[in-house]
């Protein structure tokens, strides 16, 4: 069976959760994107982690190599199962990024 990300594009905790509601108990797939985690904070996600959810942040990260990976560090108490990295700055993010998904990640 196919996994398909339900999109948690919400500005309050409140909308997120009654959307959210109006599914049956299980582990959804979500992807909580900028306008989410600038709305309510961060802490969503560890709230949403909780209810047994897969989160797929969607921050778009693409900044110089050692920006990306530090985010990622940062990132790691989130325990998030998918990032969106931007690759745009070439060769060595992506090598960086890769290894530093390796390591905050699994």
């Amino acid at each position: 069976m196919p996994k398909i990300f339900i999109a948690c594009d919400f500005n309050t905790e409140e909308q997120l959760w009654t959307f959210l509601n109006k599914f049956p108990p299980q582990s959804l797939f979500l992807k909580v994107g900028m306008e989410l985690i600038y709305a309510v904070g961060f802490e969503i996600i560890n709230k949403l982690k909780q209810h047994g959810h897969i989160v797929f942040l969607d921050l778009k990260l693409n900044d110089i190599p050692i920006t990306v990976e530090k985010a990622l560090q940062a990132l790691k108490q989130y325990q998030v199962d998918f990032v969106t990295i931007h690759l745009t700055s070439g060769e060595k993010n992506i090598r960086i990024s890769a290894s530093g998904c390796a390591r905050y990640f699994n």
